[in-house]
């Protein structure tokens, strides 16, 4: 047996054990924070219907509902989530089993905000929010959120769970992020952050016309 097969036996093997996210938020009480295992998170693309179909079953601690990165037209998109938000397979599933997120697209942007009215059409858990870059940001989302629930009365208050290292200013301000009302994980990406340095490198010596 190689040495990383005998790694994953291991691993395998051992008894999971009771893990939760830390409650970061200052602002919130334990209860607004979904404390939860999320040891796999399936990114499905929100334009396709068999993909969305299949992603219930999939025994995920959590999928992500993609309508940022994976998909061409965002329209044709927001369409295929939103009937497939309000079908009967996601309106009746079981809110204690996989975890289900929209991943909306950035807040520099003016997209998301229509990704956030497809995403209060299902029994969706929250959002998970692409480059974020300060807590301003994110309290600003906490207000809207907590608006559409109150129009809603929605009891249970929606995540989020932000990418905070895709660029310098979020490894910055990533404490900071951290303790932002709703926020109850924080996931990580390292390969916008390389580039961007490299860009900035590159320039800074006259590197790409060498």
């Amino acid at each position: 047996m190689s040495y990383y097969a005998n790694i994953v036996r291991k691993l395998v093997a051992r008894q999971p054990q009771k893990m939760t996210c830390r409650n970061f938020a200052t602002s919130s009480s334990s209860n607004d924070i979904n404390q939860r295992l999320r040891r796999t998170v399936h990114f499905i693309p929100a334009d396709n219907t068999k993909f969305l179909n299949k992603s219930l079953s999939l025994g995920a601690d959590t999928i992500v509902l993609d309508l940022e990165d994976s998909v061409k037209d965002k329209t044709i998109a927001r369409d295929t989530l939103s009937t497939f938000l309000q079908s009967n397979m996601c309106t009746s599933r079981d809110r204690n089993a996989t975890e289900v997120l929209v991943r909306i697209n950035p807040l520099s942007t003016e997209m998301w905000k229509e990704d956030i009215d497809v995403g209060f059409l299902g029994n969706v858990d929250g959002f998970m929010v692409p480059k974020v870059e300060s807590q301003d940001e994110l309290v600003m989302l906490t207000e809207i959120l907590s608006d559409v629930e109150a129009k809603q009365n929605d009891s249970r208050r929606k995540i989020l769970l932000p990418i905070a290292t895709e660029t310098p200013n979020a490894v910055l301000n990533i404490a900071s992020i951290a303790k932002s009302p709703r926020v109850a994980a924080i996931t990580w990406v390292s390969f916008f952050v390389v580039s961007y340095v490299t860009i900035c490198i590159c320039c800074k010596y006259h590197l790409c016309c060498k």
